[in-house]
């Protein structure tokens, strides 16, 4: 998906004293045809699948400044627009979307459990968005 996905966009999380940098960056991809639909309809069709990378990051002093950059992958966040819920009637499903964190290279078992505990906490904000961060995303800016 890094490869042939379109990147959403990308965040930095400061570290907890600012100055020493970014702890972790965000990257976020789709593929060009949710891009497309979203663009045409303002909203992703069911089975979209958005995955959010996340990086611990690594800070230093480049001849441009301090920068911080993708250090090791801490995991990958993943979501499939499920606004019928049609594609799972488990606990990681609702809200319209299907929910799930791979920790660290894991690529087939989730650590989420039940999504209202271990993902609405940082989704709810954005709520009046479909649960995502669009702001993070100018590719959707029309």
């Amino acid at each position: 998906y890094r490869k042939d996905w379109v990147q959403l966009g990308q965040f930095s999380v400061l570290a907890d004293k600012p100055e020493d940098g970014a702890k972790q960056m965000h990257a976020v991809y789709t593929e060009r045809k949710n891009v497309e639909a979203y663009l045409k309809n303002g909203s992703f069709p069911d089975g979209a699948v958005i995955v959010k990378d996340v990086w611990n990051t690594k800070t230093e002093q480049l001849t441009t400044g301090k920068a911080s950059y993708a250090g090791n992958l801490a995991g990958r966040f993943v979501m499939v627009k499920d606004s019928g819920g049609k594609l799972g009637s488990s606990p990681r499903f609702g809200d319209g979307w299907g929910w799930a964190f791979y920790a660290g290279p894991e690529t087939t078992k989730t650590v989420t459990g039940d999504y209202k505990v271990d993902c609405l906490g940082c989704h709810e904000p954005v709520r009046n968005q479909d649960l995502l961060f669009l702001q993070g995303y100018p590719v959707l800016r029309k």
